[in-house]
């Protein structure tokens, strides 16, 4: 018989893999293995000292913090003269405010000094924006003022009533320090005590 008809296609072409070939790759090379681990380690060490650096940093830890607030607490509903020395000093009234964002800054020093009670404490909701730890002093009593604030169509009166106010405050410098009154909101469900070691992880960073 003779010999069959050979094709046209280069035999290159027509080969087929062998068994065990490695696939084709891209002609860059892969980095070695030490390489890798070199790199992984100075990623570890680098987080490692980024971490003491930040805790080094903290002078005030988030449980210093609430225990202070709580401390402010008990003094502020015996009506202990102490109290005052845990919070900044209480904030001059322009006869213009600002603006009326300074005007609720102020809500949330004034209301501290006046004669209300705190009922409790809780953490704030964490927010990006306010990386320090803050805290909601929840009040019975009410809180009034009367302020005169500039706005872009000139200077306007500003009254503004509180009943039972919710006050925003940090902790800066071992002082408390109002940042804002609000209308009391109660939470969806109380902190567990492990949703509360995940919420003080979130703003110390540990």
């Amino acid at each position: 018989m003779g010999k069959g008809r050979t094709s046209g296609r280069p035999k290159s072409a027509a080969r087929t893999p062998e068994i065990g070939a490695r696939p084709s790759v891209s002609s860059r090379p892969l980095p070695s293995r030490r390489t890798l681990f070199v790199l992984l380690g100075g990623a570890v060490l680098g987080g490692v000292a980024l971490f003491f650096l930040f805790r080094a940093n903290q002078p005030v830890s988030f449980a210093a913090e609430e225990a202070l607030c709580r401390r402010f607490m008990e003094l502020k509903n015996a009506r202990d003269p102490r109290a005052a020395d845990l919070l900044a000093p209480k904030p001059d009234i322009p006869n213009v405010v600002a603006s009326d964002e300074e005007a609720e800054r102020l809500d949330g020093a004034l209301v501290l000094h006046r004669d209300l009670r705190i009922i409790d404490v809780w953490p704030e909701k964490p927010d990006p924006r306010h990386p320090a730890p803050r805290f909601v002093l929840v009040t019975q009593g009410s809180y009034d003022r009367h302020f005169q604030v500039a706005t872009p169509e000139g200077v306007k009166s500003r009254s503004r009533s509180l009943y039972n106010p919710d006050v925003v405050v940090e902790v800066r410098d071992g002082k408390i320090i109002g940042l804002q009154a609000r209308f009391h909101e109660e939470p969806a469900k109380p902190l567990t005590p492990r949703e509360r070691e995940r919420l003080r992880r979130l703003l110390t960073g540990q």
